[in-house]
């Protein structure tokens, strides 16, 4: 807590910038009732779908006359980062790591707390999938219970009205974090996929009762998204499910400019995306059509006196027409280059998983550096330690002893999940480091199952002697 405040306290430059146009999207909604952009001469905003709706939405909510509050934007964070500590805290306990460890870890992660500085939707993300993660154990734990016949008539009624509010309450979180982020559906589709598997596999239950939970979060998180696809074919003519910023990022990601750098460079980081941003800026002047190879490859003549910030707002072209425009620029400079591109998505892993952030100094590089560096190298040891223990599951051991190896995966496959679906989407998509912050807490809790281990052991070791 004192972390966090004391970071938040000296955001207020941070704050105060807008790179997302999170703050804009804020504003208008907060004073118009419309979420979109309010053009320049124009009377009244642009519907938009360029951002997900649920950040905007919480930080209009603290816009007052002079705008949004700064003040409002550093409470939400530091609440929400807080809210992320105590859920790692009750995660990490329930998981049978030395929780506290963990939670010291995610309150003082560099990523995270550079996260809570900025008005971007990493800290949001963070909490809700920590919060969809602490909710996934307790729905199955419950499930766990309806699986003893020994149950009584009683326990059964408890565990069936919290089997519901459980698994309704997943759904809701699953699908905010949805239209907060997202990159979230696949990790929604495949947790969900995984419970029903699961669910299938307790014969001792009742067909009805094995649906029940997979059925109820299936039909929040199908509320939470429709509802905003059912907006955006209101108001934009298209059913969009995620945002018109799709084809921008995957173009960013995989365009003939950032492919010669990955011929040249290799995994480099030091691609300087700015004339790129500056051709993309120019789609609607130019004789060539953007989706074209030669049109990125040409020298860039037509944007002279102006700077590009990035934001792909439209010049002359529309904003869904511009998402078919990256999308098919995209795919064309993929397909010319399919070797090229398999090589470039392991590359942006590589950026995804960097030791220290790009544009910083020397002594920031080897302060965060050395941070990761040991957890990584941590998380590795923990891996190949349970690696281990799988390959001698049921003999007698106190892990053959306490849960079975498809119970404790089951436990995890929320945190494990997330980091398979995240990765595999920003090694495609465009992704650097301040991206993985929602999933720093996972890292953690791999990082120190080690640790747990060897605390179990020692214990047991204490209490039964050694485990032979």
């Amino acid at each position: 807590m004192i972390a966090r405040g004391v970071f938040m306290g000296f955001a207020g430059e941070s704050l105060q910038q807008d790179p997302d146009s999170y703050r804009v999207l804020a504003e208008t909604w907060a004073e118009t009732g419309i979420f979109g952009f309010l053009d320049e001469g124009a009377e009244e905003p642009r519907p938009t779908a360029f951002r997900p709706p649920l950040y905007p939405w919480l930080l209009s909510w603290f816009v007052d006359a002079d705008g949004l509050s700064l003040v409002g934007v550093a409470v939400v964070h530091w609440l929400l980062g807080v809210g992320t500590v105590v859920l790692v805290l009750l995660v990490a306990h329930q998981l049978g790591l030395v929780a506290w460890s963990v939670a010291l870890a995610v309150a003082i992660d560099p990523l995270l707390l550079r996260a809570s500085q900025l008005v971007m939707t990493e800290t949001l993300a963070a909490f809700l999938a920590m919060l969809a993660w602490w909710l996934w154990l307790r729905v199955q734990s419950v499930e766990e219970e309806r699986g003893d016949e020994g149950g009584s008539a009683t326990g059964l009624v408890t565990s069936s009205t919290t089997l519901v509010i459980g698994g309704g309450a997943l759904g809701l979180v699953l699908g905010l974090g949805v239209v907060a982020r997202p990159t979230a559906a696949p990790w929604c589709v495949l947790l969900i996929g995984a419970w029903l598997i699961l669910a299938l596999r307790r014969s001792s239950l009742a067909i009805r009762t094995k649906l029940m939970g997979p059925a109820l979060a299936t039909l929040l998180v199908a509320v939470c998204v429709l509802s905003w696809t059912w907006r955006n074919q209101s108001q934009l003519g298209k059913p969009i499910w995620a945002t018109t910023h799709g084809g921008y990022t995957l173009l960013l990601a995989n365009n003939p400019m950032l492919y010669e750098h990955f011929r040249q460079n290799g995994p480099s980081r030091d691609w300087d995306a700015e004339p790129f941003h500056q051709r993309w800026a120019q789609r609607a002047e130019a004789e060539q059509d953007a989706t074209l190879l030669d049109y990125w490859r040409t020298e860039n003549q037509l944007l002279t006196d102006s700077q590009s910030t990035g934001f792909p707002q439209t010049i002359g072209f529309a904003e869904l027409k511009d998402d078919e425009v990256a999308y098919a620029a995209a795919r064309v400079t993929i397909a010319s280059e399919p070797w090229l591109f398999c090589k470039s998505c392991i590359y942006r892993a590589f950026w995804f998983w960097a030791l220290w952030p790009r544009e910083v100094g020397n002594v920031e590089k080897l302060l965060i550096g050395g941070w990761y560096s040991v957890w990584f190298l941590v998380v590795a040891v923990s891996l190949c330690q349970q690696v281990w223990i799988w390959r001698n599951a049921g003999r007698n051991t106190v892990e053959g002893k306490l849960e079975s190896r498809w119970k404790h995966l089951r436990l995890w496959l929320p945190g494990l999940l997330l980091l398979l679906t995240l990765t595999a989407i920003h090694s495609v998509y465009w992704g650097n480091m301040r991206m993985r912050a929602p999933l720093m807490p996972v890292v953690y809790m791999l990082a120190l199952t080690g640790v747990s281990r060897l605390s179990l052991a020692a214990e047991h070791d204490q209490h039964a002697g050694s485990f032979g």
